[in-house]
């Protein structure tokens, strides 16, 4: 599940980190990396 949200995520993510496999990363690291663009995405949506 984690993974698929990321990955519909992946359009708005800058080309340097929409490079990585960001489904093999857990999702805290984006929650505590708020000054990200990935960390902001991932963060806003996960509070609606």
């Amino acid at each position: 599940m984690r993974g698929g949200l990321l990955n519909s995520f992946r359009g708005s993510i800058p080309a340097p980190t929409r490079d990585l496999d960001l489904s093999t990363l857990p999702t805290g690291i984006y929650l505590l990396r708020p000054d990200t663009k990935a960390g902001t995405t991932v963060r806003q949506l996960s509070i609606k």
